[in-house]
């Protein structure tokens, strides 16, 4: 699995782990979150930015990730307690507060 950790994500260090295997067992399967997630592909990986928290944008408690194709960051996750991503294109301004 290509999970990393932003350092500010606010994931103790002790939990990363368990949550990597919880990201393998709970995501929907057909989306560019979970195929970089599980990626092997150098250069295609998912960034954990912020740890479980709601929003005014998002009430439902989620995980914001970062998903990077080449390189790149090519769009932003939020990824429910359900297992639900939803995933807005690199550019759009929903969850601006969260790029760097």
């Amino acid at each position: 699995m290509t999970i990393t950790f932003h350092d500010q994500c606010g994931v103790p260090a002790n939990h990363r782990g368990e949550l990597q295997l919880w990201v393998e067992k709970n995501v929907d399967r057909d989306n560019d979150f979970y195929t970089n997630a599980h990626g092997t592909t150098d250069g295609h990986y998912v960034v954990i930015r912020h740890n479980w928290h709601k929003s005014p944008e998002d009430p439902n408690e989620h995980l914001t990730a970062l998903v990077y194709v080449n390189k790149k960051h090519n769009s932003t996750a939020h990824v429910s307690r359900t297992g639900q991503v939803t995933l807005f294109s690199q550019g759009t301004n929903e969850f601006k507060e969260f790029t760097d």
